[in-house]
């Protein structure tokens, strides 16, 4: 998975591909959602039969 966001206050807007998921689109797909605390939660539309996937990740305070 590859994720290009930019946080915005407690907003994170941004792109992601995934390319280990069979089936589903290897696209740039547009990426949205919220930092709460150290996480972030977001969602996407993978496509295919993937539809929209939740994520929920961390962004280091260095930027990584």
């Amino acid at each position: 998975m590859e994720m290009a966001v930019d946080v915005k206050g407690d907003e994170i807007v941004g792109q992601v591909r995934s390319a280990g998921s069979p089936g589903c689109s290897v696209e740039w797909g547009r990426i949205a959602g919220v930092s709460k605390g150290d996480k972030v939660f977001a969602r996407y539309n993978l496509g295919g039969r993937c539809g929209n996937v939740d994520i929920v990740f961390t962004i280091e305070p260095d930027g990584k």
